[in-house]
């Protein structure tokens, strides 16, 4: 991977933000995330600002790509079009990982995403699609 890069989820606004810097502390992290210019009234930031957001998890790229070249990210909701089940990415151990939905069989994010043909398609996020996850 060449370059950083990480998004988090607001879960107050309900959205993705792109990730500029990550300070963890002990008393957690916290994420710069760069404003869209749509900051709410209750914001404290001036909406031409880039912010500090306390208490996010940031999620990592992998450093792979989907079948459509979209950029996979912890947290993201792939579907395998080969076999039709979904899989999540996740980062553990120091690896990322695919996990069946709903199961504890798991797969290696390299191994799956690392050749030519694969059948991974990225359509959402646990956290923006949710119900993808419910079968």
């Amino acid at each position: 991977m060449e370059k950083f890069k990480a998004k988090c989820w607001i879960e107050k606004r309900h959205k993705m933000y792109d990730v500029l810097q990550i300070m963890i502390k002990e008393d957690g992290t916290s994420c710069l995330i760069k404003n869209d210019g749509k900051t709410a009234e209750e914001e404290l930031y001036d909406e031409l600002y880039d912010f500090w957001v306390i208490g996010v998890e940031p999620l990592l790229y992998t450093g792979r790509n989907d079948m459509n070249g979209k950029e996979i990210y912890e947290g993201d909701i792939l579907f395998n079009s080969f076999f039709g089940d979904y899989w999540i990415v996740a980062y553990e151990k120091g690896s990322f990982i695919l996990k069946l939905n709903n199961s504890k069989h798991f797969e290696y994010l390299s191994y799956v995403t690392g050749f030519k043909g694969s059948a991974f398609k990225k359509v959402g996020t646990i956290y923006e699609n949710p119900e993808l996850l419910k079968w």
